[in-house]
Protein backbone atom coordinates (compact mmCIF):
# COMPACT_ATOMS: atom_id res chain seq x y z
CA UNK A 1 0.00 0.00 0.00
CA UNK A 2 1.23 3.31 -0.97
CA UNK A 3 1.09 6.49 1.68
CA UNK A 4 0.02 9.47 0.20
CA UNK A 5 -0.03 13.07 1.55
CA UNK A 6 -3.51 15.04 1.61
CA UNK A 7 -2.31 17.91 -0.71
CA UNK A 8 -1.00 14.93 -2.53
CA UNK A 9 -3.82 12.73 -3.11
CA UNK A 10 -5.50 15.80 -4.31
CA UNK A 11 -2.84 16.75 -7.11
CA UNK A 12 -2.85 13.29 -8.09
CA UNK A 13 -5.93 11.77 -7.73
CA UNK A 14 -6.60 9.72 -10.41
CA UNK A 15 -3.27 8.31 -10.34
CA UNK A 16 -4.63 7.34 -6.62
CA UNK A 17 -7.54 6.20 -7.77
CA UNK A 18 -5.83 3.46 -10.85
CA UNK A 19 -3.07 2.87 -8.53
CA UNK A 20 -6.16 1.50 -5.85
CA UNK A 21 -7.60 -0.40 -8.80
CA UNK A 22 -4.96 -1.83 -10.16
CA UNK A 23 -2.62 -2.78 -6.78
CA UNK A 24 -4.24 -2.33 -3.03
CA UNK A 25 -5.70 0.41 -1.40
CA UNK A 26 -4.16 3.84 -0.86
CA UNK A 27 -3.86 5.64 2.24
CA UNK A 28 -3.97 9.37 2.47
CA UNK A 29 -2.31 10.82 5.86
CA UNK A 30 -2.65 14.32 7.69
CA UNK A 31 0.67 15.38 9.25
CA UNK A 32 1.87 12.08 9.03
CA UNK A 33 -1.53 10.01 10.81
CA UNK A 34 -3.31 7.73 8.38
CA UNK A 35 -6.35 8.98 7.91
CA UNK A 36 -8.20 7.51 4.93
CA UNK A 37 -8.05 5.14 2.29
CA UNK A 38 -8.91 4.76 -1.48
CA UNK A 39 -10.06 1.34 -2.48
CA UNK A 40 -11.95 -0.48 -5.38
CA UNK A 41 -15.74 -0.47 -5.02
CA UNK A 42 -14.83 -4.43 -5.42
CA UNK A 43 -13.45 -4.06 -1.60
CA UNK A 44 -17.02 -3.06 -0.34
CA UNK A 45 -18.96 -5.18 -2.38
CA UNK A 46 -17.07 -8.11 -1.42
CA UNK A 47 -17.27 -7.11 1.94
CA UNK A 48 -13.06 -7.05 2.23
CA UNK A 49 -13.35 -3.97 3.60
CA UNK A 50 -15.96 -4.76 6.56
CA UNK A 51 -15.48 -5.63 9.97
CA UNK A 52 -18.11 -7.31 11.81
CA UNK A 53 -19.09 -5.98 15.47
CA UNK A 54 -18.84 -8.06 18.34
CA UNK A 55 -22.59 -9.30 18.60
CA UNK A 56 -21.70 -10.49 14.55
CA UNK A 57 -18.65 -12.21 15.45
CA UNK A 58 -20.13 -14.31 18.43
CA UNK A 59 -23.54 -15.14 16.44
CA UNK A 60 -21.47 -16.67 13.21
CA UNK A 61 -19.08 -18.42 15.81
CA UNK A 62 -19.44 -21.65 16.27
CA UNK A 63 -21.52 -23.61 19.25
CA UNK A 64 -19.39 -24.91 21.76
CA UNK A 65 -20.82 -26.38 25.32
CA UNK A 66 -18.92 -24.55 28.08
CA UNK A 67 -19.45 -25.40 31.80
CA UNK A 68 -18.10 -22.26 33.61
CA UNK A 69 -18.49 -22.62 37.06
CA UNK A 70 -18.02 -19.25 39.58
CA UNK A 71 -16.25 -18.86 42.71
CA UNK A 72 -19.90 -18.40 45.47
CA UNK A 73 -18.08 -15.98 47.27
CA UNK A 74 -19.82 -12.89 47.57
CA UNK A 75 -16.24 -10.76 46.60
CA UNK A 76 -14.82 -8.03 48.69
CA UNK A 77 -16.04 -6.03 51.02
CA UNK A 78 -16.64 -1.95 50.00
CA UNK A 79 -16.01 0.98 52.11
CA UNK A 80 -17.19 3.99 51.29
Amino acid sequence: MQQWQVQEAKAQFSEVIRLAIAESPQIISRHGKEIAAVVPISYLREGRGHVDNLVDFFAKAPRMDLNIEREPSAGRAVSF
